[in-house]
């Protein structure tokens, strides 16, 4: 069972969302995911690269990552919220 099934069947058992503090991301929903945030605060990561937290200023596309700082995080996470009424914790 892939790891994209396994969370699906976990969360699908537990009725479980995204607003649940134990809802499964596996890497590539956590991605989607924040892209979905990020583009919300005008931030639109390429769909090939994969979204990391930096401590510096020097953000954006590295290579096959798109660097963002914690305060653009938290920006994203708050529009996703006012958005969608679904609350995303940035440790999860």
């Amino acid at each position: 069972m892939s790891a994209e099934d396994a969370a699906e069947q976990h969360n699908q058992a537990n009725g479980l969302d995204t607003s649940d503090a134990y809802y499964l991301y596996t890497p590539n929903t956590a991605q989607a995911t924040a892209r979905d945030v990020l583009s919300l605060v005008g931030i639109d990561v390429p769909e090939n690269h994969w979204v990391t937290l930096t401590d510096t200023d020097q953000t954006g596309i590295r290579f096959v990552e798109y660097h963002i700082n914690p305060s653009q995080l938290e920006g994203g996470i708050e529009q996703y919220r006012l958005t969608t009424g679904e609350a995303i914790e940035e440790d999860h």
